[in-house]
């Protein structure tokens, strides 16, 4: 465990007294295209440093998780999920850090002022205002998809989100109830939230 108890790869050594090693295994870093906005994040010096503050990482986490961004030269888009997110904010520290640190950290929704500076910076906008009508279409056929899963036991991950359960016809109350019958796996479940920018 390294500063602040977070978790590091590592191990004790218990001899005259206990002694932290750290590990000689390194996470795999993700490739990203160096036009891409995590490939900007990871080549630019400054968000290295800065991501170097917790608050600031956590931060930055908050922005990268279900948020759009649009690239002011190319047109790129980008949106990623939590996981993503925060695997790509503990290679970025470059500590060896577990992602777990930083997954479902956070205000969900949040971007601080200060790392929208920094990714304006960088060339990339908040698109806050998009048509969200073929993102719907595909959140509704994808709850279909999942109805018609056989159901099975409640995942270990949904007890996160279990207080979101109801009966409600909505499509994030039907997508609740799937998580719950096992109908719909982590990445599916991320998926639709990409896609609904519903509220769970």
């Amino acid at each position: 465990m390294g500063e602040n108890g977070r978790w590091i790869y590592g191990h004790l050594e218990l001899v005259d007294d206990a002694v932290f090693v750290d590990s000689d295994y390194q996470i795999p870093k993700t490739s990203h295209h160096r036009d891409s906005l995590p490939g900007h994040l990871a080549n630019s010096a400054t968000v290295r440093e800065l991501c170097q503050d917790e608050d600031f990482a956590v931060c930055l986490y908050e922005a990268l998780a279900d948020h759009h961004w649009v690239n002011e030269t190319s047109g790129k888009t980008f949106k990623t999920g939590w996981a993503n997110a925060a695997r790509w904010v503990a290679e970025i520290r470059d500590i060896n850090e577990s992602y777990l640190d930083f997954f479902d950290a956070g205000i969900p929704g949040f971007v601080s002022q200060e790392v929208m500076d920094v990714l304006n910076s960088l060339g990339w906008l908040h698109e806050s205002v998009r048509d969200t009508s073929r993102d719907l279409e595909m959140a509704e056929n994808l709850v279909v998809r999942s109805e018609a899963n056989p159901v099975g036991k409640t995942p270990l991950w949904y007890s996160c989100w279990m207080q979101g359960l109801s009966a409600e016809e909505t499509l994030g109350g039907r997508m609740h109830r799937c998580a719950y019958r096992g109908q719909v796996n982590i990445r599916e479940w991320e998926q639709f939230y990409m896609l609904n920018d519903w509220d769970i």
